[in-house]
């Protein structure tokens, strides 16, 4: 799905401009074509303009499938998150438990970039451009100018420009700071803190997952393996620093054909162990073997079990830190804290001259007041900034 760029004026401006195609963004976009199909007294809404631009040539964000349909994103849904358990069934989605957890966690049949498809079957073409990189933004008057860098051909790029009355950014807090976006006038002294001190939820984080012809695992050996992992970075340090069983299971026997067996690995790549002047940094193939060979080892030391898990038939190496959109560090050397609230990331900013409203909003995981870090803070974020927005539509 993408389309070209809008043709916009100073004086013709979008009504709204959201940067960034993962969850928050297409719960923004959802939200918005609901409000340009309402039927108000007025029908004010009806010519409300909006658009979306992502910089990667696909929409999900930190929600992507293998090929197999598991997750190396964004996986996990809690009992409490109803935003994300409503969206689910708007959406028909079925779910899984994640058996080994006590905590009643569930992830999406076919993985979690069912909702992105879901959402994005909803959005009309004419609304969304892909491969679109914001590269500064710009005060003018009462109308924001957004510059873009547009992929036309292959690496050809054209540079762009999209005049908007407001624009929100639920890209990571960490890609608006001025090393990646020139903001005119700056933003806030205590917006720019909170940016840089932000961690951004996956982007150190390297997903490997092996798959296997059947499940040699039970529940049991994954929890040990659980205990294990913990046991070994405690004494000895490594790479892995958790594992969940990923495997997609049909409820129907007769659809075992299309039955899944795979166990994913969260891990924090040693890049110092790779030669990072080569033109591709990691081998995945080496990395893989090393990372089960380190399981491999937890399994030997800690696990009190006659279960053994065998050579494995098939991997996917996932790693989110080489994603420029994502991570401003391709070679971390740390995890870092998971999000926690705070409100300066959600604080819009630019007051308009003429009215009241803002004319910059914040949404994404990272800037959520109630579970940054997670899906469900995603769609809440664009929640929050759907009832901050004073359309000026008219």
């Amino acid at each position: 799905m993408s389309s070209s760029i809008p043709e916009t004026t100073a004086s013709s401006p979008l009504t709204v401009l959201i940067v960034g195609g993962g969850l928050s963004g297409l719960t923004l976009a959802h939200e918005l074509t609901a409000l340009n199909q309402s039927t108000s007294p007025n029908g004010s809404y009806k010519h409300l303009k909006w658009h979306l631009v992502e910089s990667q040539n696909y929409l999900g964000g930190r929600i992507k499938n293998t090929s197999s349909r598991i997750d190396m994103g964004g996986a996990w849904i809690w009992p409490f998150q109803f935003k994300m358990h409503t969206l689910i069934r708007d959406l028909d989605l079925k779910m899984i438990r994640q058996e080994e957890e006590d905590d009643g966690r569930v992830r999406i049949h076919n993985g979690a970039a069912c909702i992105i498809d879901g959402l994005a079957n909803r959005l009309k073409k004419e609304f969304v451009t892909l491969e679109a990189s914001v590269t500064a933004v710009e005060k003018v008057g009462n109308i924001v100018k957004v510059t873009l860098n547009h992929s036309v051909d292959g690496p050809a790029t054209e540079q762009r420009i999209i005049y908007t009355k407001q624009l929100i950014w639920t890209a990571p807090p960490r890609m608006a700071l001025s090393s990646h976006i020139t903001w005119t006038p700056p933003l806030s002294h205590s917006k720019i803190s909170a940016q840089q001190q932000s961690n951004t939820w996956m982007s150190s984080v390297t997903k490997v997952i092996f798959g296997y012809s059947e499940k040699h695992w039970n529940v049991t050996w994954l929890r040990g393996m659980r205990r294990g992992i913990f046991e070994y970075n405690r004494f000895r340090g490594g790479e892995v620093f958790d594992l969940y069983d990923s495997s997609i299971i049909s409820s129907s026997s007769s659809d075992d054909d299309s039955n899944i067996y795979a166990f994913t690995v969260f891990a924090l790549v040693e890049w110092n162990r790779y030669n990072k002047n080569e033109s591709r940094v990691s081998d995945d193939e080496t990395i893989a073997r090393r990372i089960f060979d380190e399981l491999l080892s937890i399994q030997s030391s800690t696990i009190q079990s006659s279960t053994r898990i065998p050579e494995y038939t098939s991997f996917t190496v996932h790693h989110w830190s080489q994603i420029s959109s994502i991570s401003d560090n391709p070679f971390p050397n740390s995890v870092g804290n998971h999000p926690h609230p705070n409100p300066v990331l959600s604080q819009p900013e630019w007051k308009c001259n003429e009215d009241e409203r803002y004319m910059i909003y914040f949404a994404g995981t990272e800037s959520d007041l109630h579970s940054p870090g997670l899906m469900e803070g995603a769609v809440g974020s664009a929640y929050r900034v759907m009832d901050e927005l004073r359309l000026n539509h008219k």
